[in-house]
């Protein structure tokens, strides 16, 4: 009975603070856009994308570096901001955006804590706390919110991978990196976070098995 007393305890900790988590990206979200002058640079350079089907290799915009070689790295962000600016009311659009995107980074966030916190349910609602206070501050449209969110979803495909053993779930990277590089910067991180992973899984079977054993596994893999 006290088990399940404290069980039911935890479960209702979680819900609060799950709530009052959707309500901080919420509040999140509403964050004013109109100081950060990129974004307009952005919708613009989005809008001409759209208009001429094909991303700019010169500056086809400023007065200063008009014709300049120009390598537009985050071209994909801008063309979606200018959507949902265009199609979806103005700042009401891009508040839209905002609110998906932020409220997709922490539902990734939820699920991988949520792997790695089974048996100590306690953990999951101090850890979501923790990150939603940190990234509170850069949650305001830019495309390093896609990088967060591709962040989040590298971890959660890789860990459910180790612990569930579903490896076919890897392959969704690949896609995901292919609109990483054209979105921001950041993907190199991805290329880490695999490696990162792929490391650790080759020194766990090392340890385990030893060098012998880690031998004999890659010849019985090459057919020897």
């Amino acid at each position: 009975m006290r088990y399940e007393k404290t069980k039911g305890s935890e479960v209702l900790c979680t819900i609060l603070v799950l709530l009052w988590g959707a309500f901080f990206i919420v509040l999140g979200a509403t964050q004013i856009q109109h100081w950060d002058s990129d974004i307009f640079w952005a919708l613009r350079t989005g809008g001409w994308i759209v208009e001429h089907w094909r991303v700019p290799l010169t500056d086809p915009l400023s007065y200063t570096f008009r014709g300049a070689q120009w390598i537009d790295f985050t071209w994909g962000f801008q063309v979606i901001a200018h959507v949902f600016y265009s199609k979806l009311g103005g700042w009401t659009g891009l508040y839209i955006l905002q609110l998906l995107l932020t409220f997709a980074i922490f539902s990734a966030l939820y699920f991988n804590i949520r792997l790695g916190t089974a048996k100590r349910l306690w953990l999951l609602p101090l850890l979501l706390i923790l990150s939603l206070t940190c990234a509170y501050p850069r949650l305001f449209i830019r495309p390093h919110l896609f990088g967060f969110l591709l962040i989040s979803l590298y971890l959660l495909i890789l860990n459910h991978n180790e612990r569930r053993d579903s490896f076919l779930l890897v392959f969704i990277i690949l896609p995901l990196q292919l609109l990483w590089v054209n979105i921001h910067s950041s993907a190199i991180l991805g290329v880490f976070i695999v490696w990162a992973y792929a490391s650790g899984e080759f020194i766990d079977v090392f340890l385990r098995v030893g060098f012998k054993g880690f031998a004999g596994v890659v010849r019985a893999k090459k057919g020897f």
